[in-house]
């Protein structure tokens, strides 16, 4: 049996992120004063957006330091920014350390997490147990498994699908964020934004 007190939690380090929401700042105080100029706009549509990103700010800087993974004999209980989901041990298929697929690899974020494979093969990604709020990514993983393998109980069967599914949810990621999403993704997203742009401007400037 593995020695470990449990429950176990994992939560953000203090000042996670400052540099981040920093960089908001700055990128909200020139929309602002890029928006006070603009005269040509309605004036409700000069406050209000403001405002709602200012609100959408503030929420991602008062819910990211809540976000956790506790582990407890009966499970793992998980909070992202809006809700607490739990997972009990004989749920799942698997705990894995993994790296960012594609090009996200490289924007800043962690080179590497923990997160729970379910039966079904779906991915739950286990929040602050990554390599930037937990810099024994690895080990504390590894602690987390063998956790899993004996709490699991010996009625626990894997799933014969449930590696194919894994996989076929991987290549999905990995065309999203890599070769695929640059020779389509992109190209649509881009259409979508203009044609939002053209919208706006047939709107409010007639």
């Amino acid at each position: 049996m593995t020695q470990v007190a449990l429950p176990r939690e994992y939560r953000s380090r203090p000042g996670s992120g400052t540099r981040a929401y920093g960089f908001l700042a700055l990128v909200w105080f020139w929309g602002v004063y890029e928006m006070s100029a603009a005269r040509h706009l309605p004036v409700w549509f000069r406050v209000a957006l403001p405002v709602m990103t200012a609100a959408f700010i503030a929420f991602l800087a008062y819910s990211r330091p809540r976000r956790f993974t506790v582990i407890d004999r009966e499970g793992i209980s998980v909070r992202n920014v809006l809700l607490v989901r739990r997972l009990r041990w004989a749920e799942l298929h698997d705990i894995r350390v993994e790296s960012p697929a594609g090009r996200s690899a490289a924007k800043g974020g962690p080179r590497a997490f923990a997160c729970a494979y379910l039966a079904d093969g779906k991915r739950v990604g286990l929040p602050c147990v990554d390599e930037i709020e937990t810099p024994a990514i690895r080990t504390e993983a590894a602690l987390v498994r063998s956790l899993w393998t004996e709490l699991r109980g010996p009625q626990w069967r894997p799933e014969p699908d449930a590696e194919a599914r894994i996989a076929r949810a991987a290549a999905r990621r990995e065309w999203w964020t890599g070769s695929g999403s640059a020779r389509w993704g992109v190209p649509v997203a881009g259409a979508v934004l203009t044609a939002a742009l053209i919208t706006l401007s047939v709107v409010f400037l007639g």
